[in-house]
């Protein structure tokens, strides 16, 4: 198994998890399989047991106690739709 651990993506190539069969099968056009080290070599996946983490969180983890994060927070308010608090203070 090969373990996506991001970064970026390459055309053709899920960017996610390999199992063994899917890096044998390669592309869904038949076209034959993937080359392991070529995989490897990009730095985008690494062999299982690695020690490395993957970058693709399990479905539905989202941020602490299982929520999805609030982004909207971080955004100035004209982001969110809202009006902007201005102050006409002299």
């Amino acid at each position: 198994m090969l373990r996506y651990v991001g970064g970026g993506f390459i055309g053709g190539v899920p960017a996610r998890d390999l199992t063994e069969a899917e890096v044998k099968a390669g592309p869904a056009d038949g076209t034959g399989g993937w080359d392991r080290e070529a995989l490897v070599g990009t730095g985008l996946y690494v062999e299982a047991g690695s020690g490395q983490q993957s970058a693709v969180s399990p479905a539905g983890a989202g941020g602490a106690g299982g929520q999805p994060r609030d982004t909207t927070r971080d955004r100035p308010a004209r982001e969110k739709g809202e009006k902007a608090q201005i102050s006409n203070s002299k």
